[in-house]
């Protein structure tokens, strides 16, 4: 279900290209605007500034030496207003989330430290002009790959990572769902895998009341190589996680969940068909009550076509 150039339907349809056509202040609030250059893009996650703008995560391909982390700065009609920023070292470098924090924002993805070496997790804390304040990375010690797909931020500023640890297993390596916690400080509080099938990832993560919620995939019947959508509840400290719900004919995952306000909260799901050749787009929105129990409100599907990835932000309760 994983593979490196994750693309994005964005809200406001952000897509990487090399077209710079530039738009009037007088144009409609409705648009499609391109970004890029002459090496490829790929767009991951967008977020709304304070003025009306937006900062667009991505990461790039550097001909001749690695893949980068971009990040693009825009005002409310989507013109660039600044020149394109960018981070990482000499090998390959990756982002998959963006989040704003106290000190500007954070960046979750995954670092090499050669050009044959294992991805490490790594985090990036930029101030509101994108320099750079602190980055760490850490992840197992064994030569395999461990990523962030997104991260949250809690009130006291601490952060909270999920994504996938490769595990050595019978000689066979295979990925688990992780889940990850440093301090505002940039200290390592604690680091959790957590494995019931032969590949599991965590794609989202949201804090409710006393637990997180994790959003992702599991391979849960590795004979059919095929993958569900599914959500799992943990504790604040990452431990004792609980499966909720999620399974369809055919390769799914959840992608994105959005808090709606009064213990509901929504889901954006992947679904691909049993032979592959399309797939829907399928949003949930289920309740998380004072007992922890977990009830789905509704779920409607939409689209007939091949989506590589779904994000989505909350506009209204319907």
């Amino acid at each position: 279900m994983k593979n490196i150039n994750l693309f994005l339907i964005l809200p406001a349809l952000f897509v990487i290209s090399c077209d710079k056509e530039e738009f009037s202040t007088g144009q409609a609030e409705s648009f499609i605007k391109y970004y890029g250059s002459n090496k490829p893009y790929t767009g991951v996650s967008v977020l709304t500034t304070d003025d009306g703008g937006c900062i667009i995560l991505g990461n790039f391909e550097n001909p001749g030496r690695s893949q980068d982390i971009c990040l693009i700065r825009t005002d409310q009609y989507g013109n660039t207003i600044a020149p394109v920023l960018t981070y990482g070292g000499l090998f390959d470098d990756f982002a998959y989330a963006i989040k704003k924090n106290d000190n500007g924002y954070v960046i979750a993805g995954s670092t090499k430290e050669s050009s044959q070496g294992d991805k490490d997790i790594y985090l990036i804390q930029i101030d509101e002009a994108g320099d750079t304040l602190w980055t760490s990375s850490f992840g197992s010690n064994f030569n395999l790959d461990d990523e962030a797909f997104d991260v949250l931020v809690l009130d006291n500023g601490d952060l909270v990572l999920t994504g996938y640890s490769e595990i050595l297993d019978d000689n066979n390596i295979h990925s688990d769902l992780l889940i990850a916690k440093i301090n505002a400080a940039d200290s390592l509080l604690w680091y959790e895998v957590h494995g019931q099938a032969k590949n599991e990832f965590g794609n989202a993560i949201i804090e409710a009341g006393d637990y997180f919620i994790i959003g992702g995939s599991t391979n849960s019947r590795p004979e059919y190589n095929t993958y569900n959508g599914y959500m799992v509840q943990v504790t604040k400290e990452g431990t004792n996680p609980s499966p909720l719900f999620f399974g369809t004919e055919g390769d799914s995952e959840v992608t994105s969940i959005v808090d709606a306000g009064n213990n509901t909260y929504f889901a954006a799901c992947n679904v691909q068909s049993p032979q592959k050749d399309e797939s829907k787009v399928s949003i949930v929105k289920f309740n998380h009550d004072e007992r922890d129990r977990i009830t789905t409100l509704w779920t409607k599907d939409y689209g007939e076509q091949i989506f590589s990835k779904i994000s989505f932000g909350r506009a209204n309760n319907n």
